[in-house]
């Protein structure tokens, strides 16, 4: 099968925001939505 000229990524390998709990939230939509994602209400 030929390479289509790009890779693949999964969304949940990069750390989108690191609470101050050093807790990481992986996805950027659970960032200020009025939600304590967190568990220590930094988001």
């Amino acid at each position: 099968m030929p390479e289509a000229g790009f890779q693949a990524t999964n969304a949940f390998t990069e750390c989108k925001f690191t609470c101050t709990s050093g807790k990481c939230l992986y996805l950027g939509s659970l960032v200020c939505n009025q939600q304590n994602d967190c568990g220590d209400n930094s988001d």
